[in-house]
Protein backbone atom coordinates (compact mmCIF):
# COMPACT_ATOMS: atom_id res chain seq x y z
CA UNK A 1 0.00 0.00 0.00
CA UNK A 2 1.42 3.56 -1.35
CA UNK A 3 1.97 5.92 1.67
CA UNK A 4 0.39 9.29 2.06
CA UNK A 5 4.09 10.96 1.99
CA UNK A 6 2.55 14.37 1.19
CA UNK A 7 -0.08 14.19 3.78
CA UNK A 8 2.25 13.32 6.03
CA UNK A 9 4.83 16.08 5.65
CA UNK A 10 1.51 17.72 5.71
CA UNK A 11 0.17 16.92 8.70
CA UNK A 12 4.22 17.20 10.78
CA UNK A 13 4.40 21.16 9.28
CA UNK A 14 0.52 22.17 10.56
CA UNK A 15 0.60 19.82 13.95
CA UNK A 16 4.38 19.60 15.17
CA UNK A 17 5.48 22.73 13.18
CA UNK A 18 8.36 20.62 11.52
CA UNK A 19 9.62 22.79 8.33
CA UNK A 20 11.53 19.33 6.74
CA UNK A 21 10.94 19.70 2.99
CA UNK A 22 9.58 17.14 0.59
CA UNK A 23 11.79 15.66 -2.06
CA UNK A 24 10.46 15.44 -5.57
CA UNK A 25 11.83 12.34 -7.79
CA UNK A 26 11.51 11.70 -11.77
CA UNK A 27 13.60 9.45 -13.86
CA UNK A 28 13.02 12.52 -16.58
CA UNK A 29 13.12 15.51 -15.20
CA UNK A 30 15.51 16.66 -12.51
CA UNK A 31 15.11 16.04 -8.78
CA UNK A 32 13.40 19.03 -7.11
CA UNK A 33 12.79 19.81 -3.33
CA UNK A 34 9.12 21.20 -2.08
CA UNK A 35 9.27 23.20 1.05
CA UNK A 36 6.14 21.99 2.94
CA UNK A 37 5.98 25.73 3.83
CA UNK A 38 4.61 26.54 -0.09
CA UNK A 39 1.64 24.37 0.65
CA UNK A 40 0.49 27.23 3.08
CA UNK A 41 1.67 30.20 1.49
CA UNK A 42 -0.63 33.36 1.35
CA UNK A 43 -2.44 35.10 -1.72
CA UNK A 44 0.16 37.37 -1.74
CA UNK A 45 2.87 34.85 -2.48
CA UNK A 46 0.86 33.12 -5.30
CA UNK A 47 1.73 33.14 -8.60
CA UNK A 48 -0.15 35.17 -10.85
CA UNK A 49 -1.93 32.55 -12.41
CA UNK A 50 -3.38 31.43 -9.09
CA UNK A 51 -4.32 34.95 -8.17
CA UNK A 52 -6.32 35.15 -11.63
CA UNK A 53 -7.58 31.65 -10.97
CA UNK A 54 -8.87 32.52 -7.83
CA UNK A 55 -10.36 36.34 -8.90
CA UNK A 56 -12.53 34.55 -11.22
CA UNK A 57 -13.68 31.42 -9.20
CA UNK A 58 -17.32 32.20 -8.28
CA UNK A 59 -20.49 30.63 -7.07
CA UNK A 60 -20.19 27.23 -5.24
CA UNK A 61 -16.48 26.10 -5.85
CA UNK A 62 -15.21 22.27 -5.52
CA UNK A 63 -10.82 22.50 -5.32
CA UNK A 64 -9.97 19.48 -6.49
CA UNK A 65 -6.33 18.39 -4.69
CA UNK A 66 -6.66 20.89 -2.07
CA UNK A 67 -3.10 19.84 -0.06
CA UNK A 68 -2.56 21.96 2.58
CA UNK A 69 -6.03 24.50 1.43
CA UNK A 70 -4.28 27.45 0.56
CA UNK A 71 -6.56 28.27 -2.24
CA UNK A 72 -9.67 27.45 -0.10
CA UNK A 73 -8.19 29.47 2.44
CA UNK A 74 -8.81 32.86 -0.26
CA UNK A 75 -12.06 31.47 -1.10
CA UNK A 76 -13.45 31.27 1.87
CA UNK A 77 -12.17 34.95 2.90
CA UNK A 78 -14.66 35.52 -0.10
CA UNK A 79 -17.21 33.99 1.71
CA UNK A 80 -17.75 31.53 -1.42
CA UNK A 81 -19.13 28.01 -0.48
CA UNK A 82 -16.65 25.37 -0.64
CA UNK A 83 -15.87 21.46 -1.12
CA UNK A 84 -12.43 20.93 -0.31
CA UNK A 85 -11.43 17.35 -2.16
CA UNK A 86 -8.22 15.94 -1.71
CA UNK A 87 -6.88 11.50 -1.76
CA UNK A 88 -4.14 12.34 0.63
CA UNK A 89 -5.69 11.53 4.81
CA UNK A 90 -3.35 13.81 5.49
CA UNK A 91 -3.73 16.80 3.73
CA UNK A 92 -7.63 16.45 4.21
CA UNK A 93 -6.92 16.42 8.50
CA UNK A 94 -5.29 19.59 8.00
CA UNK A 95 -7.82 21.19 5.91
CA UNK A 96 -10.10 19.84 8.09
CA UNK A 97 -8.23 21.65 11.31
CA UNK A 98 -7.27 24.81 10.27
CA UNK A 99 -10.81 25.66 8.73
CA UNK A 100 -14.39 25.88 10.68
CA UNK A 101 -17.04 27.39 7.70
CA UNK A 102 -20.77 26.31 7.68
CA UNK A 103 -19.80 27.00 4.12
CA UNK A 104 -17.19 24.40 3.70
CA UNK A 105 -17.21 21.02 3.28
CA UNK A 106 -14.05 18.93 3.31
CA UNK A 107 -13.78 15.19 1.81
CA UNK A 108 -11.18 12.68 1.20
CA UNK A 109 -12.33 11.71 -2.30
CA UNK A 110 -11.36 11.50 -6.13
CA UNK A 111 -13.35 12.99 -8.27
CA UNK A 112 -14.33 10.05 -10.00
CA UNK A 113 -16.23 9.13 -6.38
CA UNK A 114 -17.72 13.03 -5.81
CA UNK A 115 -20.87 13.69 -6.04
CA UNK A 116 -22.33 17.44 -6.61
CA UNK A 117 -23.00 20.18 -9.07
CA UNK A 118 -20.70 23.08 -9.13
CA UNK A 119 -20.61 26.56 -10.48
CA UNK A 120 -16.80 26.26 -10.13
CA UNK A 121 -13.99 23.36 -10.22
CA UNK A 122 -10.67 24.68 -9.13
CA UNK A 123 -7.60 23.08 -10.08
CA UNK A 124 -4.10 24.33 -9.44
CA UNK A 125 -0.42 23.40 -9.34
CA UNK A 126 -0.61 21.87 -12.54
CA UNK A 127 -3.95 20.71 -12.72
CA UNK A 128 -3.99 18.32 -15.27
CA UNK A 129 -1.34 16.40 -13.31
CA UNK A 130 -4.08 14.78 -11.75
CA UNK A 131 -5.19 13.64 -14.88
CA UNK A 132 -2.16 11.35 -15.34
CA UNK A 133 -1.61 10.80 -19.00
CA UNK A 134 -2.90 12.15 -22.34
CA UNK A 135 -5.22 9.19 -23.08
CA UNK A 136 -6.80 9.89 -19.95
CA UNK A 137 -7.10 13.46 -20.35
CA UNK A 138 -10.93 13.49 -22.06
CA UNK A 139 -12.50 10.53 -20.33
CA UNK A 140 -11.45 13.49 -16.87
CA UNK A 141 -12.79 16.09 -18.40
CA UNK A 142 -16.14 14.32 -19.63
CA UNK A 143 -15.69 13.62 -15.73
CA UNK A 144 -15.30 17.42 -14.85
CA UNK A 145 -18.53 17.98 -16.56
CA UNK A 146 -21.11 15.91 -15.06
CA UNK A 147 -19.58 17.81 -11.81
CA UNK A 148 -20.73 21.54 -13.72
CA UNK A 149 -23.82 23.31 -13.31
CA UNK A 150 -25.16 24.45 -16.46
CA UNK A 151 -23.36 27.80 -16.81
CA UNK A 152 -19.98 26.47 -14.82
CA UNK A 153 -16.71 26.45 -15.20
CA UNK A 154 -12.99 25.16 -14.69
CA UNK A 155 -10.06 26.75 -14.02
CA UNK A 156 -6.93 25.59 -14.80
CA UNK A 157 -3.63 25.87 -14.84
CA UNK A 158 -0.74 23.74 -16.97
CA UNK A 159 2.70 24.09 -18.75
CA UNK A 160 4.14 23.36 -21.82
CA UNK A 161 7.18 21.37 -21.01
CA UNK A 162 8.53 21.79 -24.88
CA UNK A 163 10.94 23.82 -23.49
CA UNK A 164 12.73 21.15 -22.22
CA UNK A 165 13.48 19.31 -25.62
CA UNK A 166 13.87 22.08 -27.58
CA UNK A 167 16.44 21.75 -30.36
CA UNK A 168 18.27 24.37 -30.18
CA UNK A 169 19.73 24.38 -34.21
CA UNK A 170 16.40 24.37 -35.44
CA UNK A 171 13.78 24.70 -33.10
CA UNK A 172 12.33 21.34 -33.73
CA UNK A 173 11.25 19.24 -30.77
CA UNK A 174 13.79 16.29 -29.72
CA UNK A 175 11.74 13.26 -27.70
CA UNK A 176 13.40 10.48 -26.21
CA UNK A 177 12.30 7.05 -27.26
CA UNK A 178 9.60 5.15 -25.46
CA UNK A 179 7.94 8.27 -24.79
CA UNK A 180 4.35 8.78 -25.96
CA UNK A 181 3.88 12.52 -25.21
CA UNK A 182 6.17 14.89 -24.20
CA UNK A 183 4.24 16.34 -21.00
CA UNK A 184 3.78 12.52 -19.48
CA UNK A 185 6.44 12.62 -16.55
CA UNK A 186 6.96 10.21 -13.23
CA UNK A 187 7.60 11.60 -10.27
CA UNK A 188 8.02 10.15 -6.12
CA UNK A 189 7.99 11.86 -3.05
CA UNK A 190 10.35 11.29 -0.64
CA UNK A 191 9.98 12.88 2.69
CA UNK A 192 12.31 11.91 6.00
CA UNK A 193 12.61 7.82 5.64
CA UNK A 194 9.63 7.84 3.79
CA UNK A 195 9.45 7.37 -0.69
CA UNK A 196 5.88 7.10 -2.40
CA UNK A 197 4.83 4.68 -5.00
CA UNK A 198 5.87 6.38 -8.74
CA UNK A 199 3.03 8.24 -10.05
CA UNK A 200 2.50 9.65 -13.56
CA UNK A 201 1.77 13.35 -13.91
CA UNK A 202 0.72 15.04 -16.74
CA UNK A 203 1.40 18.36 -18.58
CA UNK A 204 -0.63 19.70 -21.28
CA UNK A 205 0.29 22.23 -23.67
CA UNK A 206 -2.58 24.28 -24.44
CA UNK A 207 -3.11 23.81 -28.08
CA UNK A 208 -3.77 19.72 -26.86
CA UNK A 209 -5.90 20.61 -23.59
CA UNK A 210 -7.98 22.73 -26.19
CA UNK A 211 -8.46 19.90 -28.58
CA UNK A 212 -9.08 17.61 -25.49
CA UNK A 213 -11.67 19.85 -24.17
CA UNK A 214 -13.68 20.16 -27.33
CA UNK A 215 -14.11 16.64 -27.54
CA UNK A 216 -15.13 16.55 -24.21
CA UNK A 217 -18.13 19.21 -25.08
CA UNK A 218 -16.41 22.65 -23.56
CA UNK A 219 -15.02 25.52 -25.01
CA UNK A 220 -11.48 26.72 -24.14
CA UNK A 221 -9.80 29.68 -23.80
CA UNK A 222 -6.22 30.67 -22.46
CA UNK A 223 -6.75 33.39 -20.06
CA UNK A 224 -3.26 34.04 -19.50
CA UNK A 225 0.32 33.11 -18.79
CA UNK A 226 2.53 32.45 -16.33
CA UNK A 227 6.34 33.50 -15.97
CA UNK A 228 7.72 30.01 -17.31
CA UNK A 229 5.72 28.33 -20.09
CA UNK A 230 2.95 28.10 -17.25
CA UNK A 231 -1.26 29.29 -18.83
CA UNK A 232 -4.43 29.38 -16.83
CA UNK A 233 -7.15 28.13 -18.74
CA UNK A 234 -11.16 28.16 -18.75
CA UNK A 235 -13.25 25.62 -19.61
CA UNK A 236 -17.08 26.19 -19.81
CA UNK A 237 -20.01 23.83 -21.38
CA UNK A 238 -20.41 23.95 -25.03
Amino acid sequence: MDQDVLGTAIRNYYFQDDPTDIEVLSPTMEDDVLPVSYLFRSIDDMPKIERKALSLSSGSVLEVGCAAGCHTAVLLSRSLPVTAIDISAGAIDVVKNRFNFDHLMVMQQSVWDHKGTYDTILMLMNGTGIMQSLNKLTDYLRRLKALLSENGQILIDSSDLKFLYEDDEDGGLWIPAGIDYYGEVSFQFKYKNLISDPFPWLYCDFKTLKEHAQEAGFSCIKVMDGDHYDYLAQLSIS
